[in-house]
């Protein structure tokens, strides 16, 4: 190495002349081709300037080139000429009916080409182009090639370009392609689609040590003019890469193309579109990367949209893979009246899935955004039952076949989840519901249904809290609305609900105030026919501090109930307080479906425990009867049968309570059975009383009660009344005028009835008249006295009768005669015994007419006389004992004649006074043929209590001999009818039990009459 490098060093002057000999003679060389290229150049510019010349063998030439420089490819020139174009010198060649044959195609004939050669383009490190191609079609029809109605990407004859691009790009670096007026047409969903391509130039460009070709075009689909500008990257020896630009296309071009949806037929959108392809064969693309750029658009309305949607701003970033078989949008967003909607997803093999979502948007703008014919019954929904909402955001997910979608099939159940947050919204579904406002929540949309998650709202005055409402099978025939959360508020709220949601009508439960707490379960059929029986409503409420009013009129408060609702059944159960504290238990089932029962519709079940204050102040004569004060149980029973008909059924439990019904002398004492039924019918929305019952000892009375609305009676009719036995009916009417009594039946005993109290009420002062009629054939008074056929009629004003008439017949042509026209009073029968004895004054007189006359001064005052001739008194207890007690001589005899025959008198005749219950006598005297009795005194009817004093005269007779004497015997017997020999007796004390205990002056029988005073 050191030898060699000195050799040179040492010759350094042999080596350069070495050296410059060599550039000399390669420079001729290279002199010598030039001037040789620029002779046959020149040659050719003399051949070619007299004008154009056929080549037949350049045809053959060209023709043999061309198809070895494209495989799969046979070029046929028929004629090819030669010319030269004096504007720019350039050479050009005229190929007419070019010929190319392509395997699977029918063959493709070209009418003219045109191929310039510009000699300038020979020259080293130039920029002019060594060739131009240009082409001049009049149409290229795909549609009838051997490959049938395929897509664009399928159809084109891709071989020629795909060859002649990929495998030859050396050969392109001087090379101009352009395509001039030529229109293609092909299929694309049975409709014809035109590509009008006006100018297409391809020509390459050097960009460092990569070459580009470059295509600019300018075409039209269907008479839309668009530009593309793109770059071929021809760098890689497998691969092509193209870039470039889209200006102008509309979006119905696109989806004339296949890459859109009918949904947006009627967009009026212009596009911008950047894109680069990475391919190695021309009519696929292994990947394309697009961007997609529109400034303002509008969506005009279809059958997707009811109104015009205008898009502020659209770009899609996405990717084309496969051959565009697969498009990924990485993100799509549209700017829409001040929202931001982002869209992500793939189609892949005619199947479109996307994730979307959106900022802040509000209902409305929602509902402009939803295609139609993308589940219309969701949207459907939405539009009519939802109302304005404030949307945080909407998050979608859409899964579906765009064919499917077409053709208006129905979408899969996981084709198609959308959701979104609302706030303050508005629901009312079904329509004739109550409107739930202020909701907060989240909605989930579904193709077949419909989920509502509330996590609060309001609902008339009550709160809802945790509530799904879920609206499923939207698209068959079963659509059914569940309902399922708890609701806070108004009592009323809630039954109100449950009545509204079954299609129910509330009659029973209205005006309730207080507090629920309920977990409410709802499904309601929507279609179909059988929608009743497919409803189905489950309620679990704890109410409190219930208030309420029943029958309008009592008042129920502090009412703490439990609520179930499962199966079409409701129970309500549990305690409140009834008018003035009065404890009560409520237990109410109903069938909210009439058809599950063949019982009743509803039953309500109350316990409650009445008082004796409480029934006085309802104005209810009962309560006069009532002696104790206990509690005084009362169960209701209110039933809705199955024709709709309201019942009520009031049992009282009278057991442990006293009575004491003096009017017809019943008692009842503590322990003993007793109780009051009462059936009410609602009339016109009002309940009044229909049955009743009574059941006490020695009393039964059952009938008919007809009240007012405020449960007043107003008539009681009884044709089963049963009193000691004695069984009769009655009816009562009460009217404003006045209250009518009336009597029937076959026999009454009113031996116990006290008369003077009939007319007597629970008031102090009577303000109607009192009338009272029987149309009894016998009446059985005490002591066994039956009149017969009495004709009985009364008419009573406050606490005293004005007007009272009895006519009977008392057996043995022994008749009564009654009468009272106020003021005067008559009485008379030919049998007084039976009649005393039939009032229970005595039962120890025997015959005797008698006549009672009297005058009424003012209310009960009466003044008058009765009068009693030929009577017999025998076995008479008291009288008996009195005498015994007389000293009389003629006491034994007397006792003697009373046990026997009993002792006659003639006649009695007593003036006496009846004031406020008292009877008062003075100088009643009793004559007989052995005895004379005076007397005078008191009878207070209201204590039971007698105190009377009197003489007792035997022997009449003889006395009688000292009254003829004139003067003296008056003087010495004490006066007319006082007698010589004489006892003075007095009873008192009470009428009942052993009765009163008389008393006698012993002294008073040995002085004359005229000194027994002193005594």
């Amino acid at each position: 190495m050191i030898l060699c490098y000195s050799s040179i060093i040492s010759e350094p002057n042999s080596n350069i002349q070495v050296l410059i000999r060599a550039f000399k003679i390669l420079s001729k060389i290279i002199f010598s081709l030039v001037a040789l290229a620029a002779i046959l150049l020149f040659s050719i510019y003399i051949w070619l300037a007299t004008g154009s010349k056929s080549i037949p063998f350049a045809a053959k030439y060209v023709s043999n080139q061309a198809t070895e420089l494209v495989p799969n490819a046979k070029f046929n020139i028929k004629e090819l000429k030669a010319g030269l174009n004096k504007k720019d010198y350039s050479i050009y060649f005229d190929i007419n009916n070019l010929n190319i044959t392509l395997s699977n195609y029918d063959p493709l004939i070209l009418t003219n080409t045109k191929i310039k050669f510009y000699p300038a383009g020979l020259i080293p490190f130039t920029k002019q182009p060594l060739v131009n191609l240009e082409l001049s079609l009049d149409k290229i029809n795909f549609a009838p090639l051997k490959g049938g109605n395929r897509e664009l990407t399928k159809d084109i004859p891709v071989d020629l370009i795909d060859n002649f691009i990929l495998k030859n790009k050396k050969r392109l670096k001087r090379f101009n392609f352009i395509l001039l007026n030529t229109s293609f047409t092909f299929i694309k969903n049975n409709n014809p689609i035109t590509f009008k391509v006006e100018k297409a130039s391809f020509s390459p460009v050097k960009s460092g040590n990569t070459l580009l070709l470059r295509a600019k075009v300018q075409a039209k689909i269907n008479e839309e003019n668009i530009t593309i500008n793109s770059v071929f990257n021809t760098s890689s020896k497998k691969e092509l890469v193209i870039s470039g630009v889209v200006k102008g296309i509309s979006y119905k071009s696109l989806n004339e193309l296949g890459f859109g949806t009918k949904i947006l037929n009627n967009a009026d959108i212009k596009l911008d579109l950047n894109f680069k392809a990475i391919t190695t064969k021309f009519n696929t693309f292994d990947q394309l990367n697009f961007n997609i750029n529109s400034t303002r658009g509008l969506i005009n309305p279809n059958q997707d949209f009811t109104t015009p949607v205008i898009i502020d701003n659209l770009t899609i970033l996405g990717k084309c893979l496969n051959g565009c078989s697969t498009i990924e949008f990485e993100r799509l967003k549209i700017l829409f009246q001040g929202n931001q909607i982002l869209i992500s997803g793939k189609f892949t093999d005619n199947i479109l899935s996307i994730n979307a979502s959106t900022s802040k948007i509000n209902l409305e703008q929602i509902l402009k955004l939803w295609p139609r014919t993308l589940s219309p019954k969701s949207y459907t929904w939405i539009n009519e039952y939802l109302k304005a909402a404030e949307i945080k955001g909407v998050s979608a997910h859409l899964h579906f076949n765009l064919e499917d979608l077409a053709s208006g099939k129905d979408l899969k159940d996981d084709s198609l989840y959308v959701t979104f947050p609302i706030e303050n919204a508005a629901l009312q579904y079904p329509k004739n519901s109550p409107l739930i406002s202020n909701i907060n929540g989240i909605i989930d949309i579904y193709p077949n249904k419909i989920n509502i998650k509330i996590k609060n709202g309001k609902i008339l005055s009550s709160e809802l809290k945790d509530f799904d409402i879920n609206i499923n099978d939207l698209i068959g025939k079963n659509t059914m609305l569940n309902i399922k959360g708890k609701l806070i508020g108004s009592v009323q709220d809630s039954i109100d609900l449950a009545y509204i949601y079954s299609e129910k009508q509330n009659l029973e439960f209205k005006s309730l105030q207080g507090n629920t707490a309920s977990e409410l379960e709802i499904s309601v059929p929507l279609t179909g026919e059988e929608n009743n029986k497919n409803f189905n409503l489950n309620v679990a409420s704890q109410i409190s501090d219930l208030k309420t009013e029943v029958f309008n009129k009592y008042p129920i408060s502090n009412g703490s109930l439990k609520v179930n609702l499962k199966d079409n059944i409701l129970l309500i159960n549990g305690t409140a307080n009834f008018v003035e504290n009065l404890p009560l238990t409520i237990n109410h089932e109903e069938f909210l479906s009439p058809e599950d029962t063949n019982k009743y519709i509803s039953k309500t079940k109350v316990e409650l425990a009445l008082t004796k204050d409480f029934i006085n102040k309802q104005g209810h004569s009962i309560g006069n009867i009532i002696v104790s004060n206990n509690k005084i149980p009362a169960n209701l029973v209110i039933t809705k049968d199955l024709n709709q008909e309201t019942g009520i059924e009031i049992e009282i439990n009278l057991k442990n309570n006293s009575l004491n019904i003096s009017k017809i002398g019943v008692k009842k004492g503590i322990g003993e059975p007793g109780f009051l039924k009462l059936k009410l019918d609602n009339v016109n929305g009002e309940y009044k009383i229909k049955d009743y019952k009574l059941s006490i000892p020695n009393l039964t009375s059952e009938g008919t009660i007809e009240t007012d609305q405020n449960l007043n009676i107003a008539s009681v009719n009884s044709n089963k009344t049963i009193v000691k036995g004695s069984s009769f009916g009655f009816t009562y009417k009460s009217s404003a005028k006045s209250d009518y009594l009336l009597l029937r039946g076959n026999e009454v005993n009113l031996s116990t009835l006290d008369f003077s109290k009939l007319s007597e009420t629970s008031n102090t002062k009577r303000d109607k008249p009192f009338v009272f009629e029987s149309k009894i054939k016998r009446l059985v008074l005490k002591n066994g006295v039956v009149i017969n056929s009495p004709v009985l009629n009364a008419k009573c004003n406050q606490s005293s009768c004005n007007f009272f008439s009895l006519n009977g017949s008392l057996g043995n042509n022994e008749t009564i005669e009654a009468s009272l026209n106020y003021p005067t009073l008559n009485i008379q029968t030919s049998n007084a015994g039976k009649i005393i004895a039939a009032f229970g004054i005595s039962p120890n007189i025997e015959r005797g007419l008698l006549k009672l006359t009297g005058t009424y001064s003012q209310k009960d005052n009466l003044t008058g006389s009765l009068n009693i001739t030929d009577f017999n008194l025998k076995n008479a207890p008291i009288f008996t004992k009195l005498l015994s007690i007389s000293s009389l001589t003629t006491a034994s005899g007397i006792i003697n004649m009373m046990q026997g025959k009993g002792v006659s008198f003639d006649k009695l005749s007593c003036p006496f006074t009846f004031k406020s219950g008292i009877i008062t006598i003075n100088n009643c005297v009793q004559k007989g043929a052995v005895l004379t009795i005076v007397t005078d005194g008191t009878i207070d009817l209201n204590k039971k209590y007698i105190d009377i004093s009197g003489t007792l005269v035997p022997a009449n007779i003889i006395n009688s001999i000292v009254d003829n004497i004139p003067l003296i015997g008056s003087t010495i017997s004490g006066g007319k009818n006082s007698g010589i020999i004489g006892t003075k007796f007095a009873l008192k004390g009470s009428l009942e039990g052993e009765g009163p205990s008389p008393s006698v002056n012993p002294l008073s029988i040995l002085t004359p009459g005229f000194l027994r005073n002193i005594f």
